[in-house]
């Protein structure tokens, strides 16, 4: 009989823990959210975005796959030729001059953590950071970006809940590859189990 209590008890507990979790929210910082067919003809179309921020005022993201095919330099001209010569990456069309980097990299002062060993910054702490000596870059793991993505209270789980999003963990190294304009196909076929 005790068993069977301990059972009962153990599967009620499950049962509660289910529920007060079936409406959590799947969002937070380290989530990939892939683009679905839904946003076919948007500026979202094909988009791949890693959370960056989450919180019950909104949401921030970087779109990683969108290579600007123009240099750091051409849109940031006050970087000497060296630094300047980075390829530049669209992080989203909200301030498109904001100057972001993304980095394999604890969060420290002036940075914000997105994983435990992922994290972003801006502003003067994202030039010292590109106007180090090149030698100190030439290993580092990191992407250089222009403006990011973000949504206001609960827009984002709306579209996801009308099916615009995927949500997924990645490998943190899919983030750093150099095939960024296949990751968005790579993580589709990988997750809606569909061919394209």
């Amino acid at each position: 009989m005790r068993t069977t209590r301990s059972w009962l008890q153990l599967a009620l507990l499950f049962c509660v823990a289910a529920y007060t979790n079936a409406g959590a929210d799947p969002l937070a910082p380290g989530m990939v959210m892939v683009a679905t067919a839904n946003l076919q003809g948007t500026s979202f179309e094909k988009s791949v975005i890693l959370i960056t921020q989450h919180s019950r005022q909104g949401t921030l993201g970087i779109a990683i796959n969108r290579p600007a095919h123009r240099k750091l330099g051409e849109f940031f001209p006050d970087f000497s030729a060296k630094t300047g010569s980075q390829p530049l990456y669209l992080g989203g069309p909200v301030h498109p001059l904001a100057l972001l980097v993304l980095a394999r990299t604890k969060a420290r002062d002036g940075w914000i953590p997105v994983t435990a060993d992922i994290s972003f910054t801006g502003g003067p702490t994202a030039e010292r950071f590109l106007k180090q000596a090149q030698t100190e870059l030439r290993d580092s793991k990191h992407r250089v970006f222009a403006g990011y993505t973000g949504w206001a209270a609960g827009q984002l789980k709306q579209e996801i809940q009308r099916g615009d999003w995927l949500t997924v963990m990645i490998d943190p190294d899919t983030l750093f590859n150099n095939e960024t304009e296949r990751t968005w196909e790579h993580l589709y076929r990988l997750h809606s189990g569909k061919w394209i």
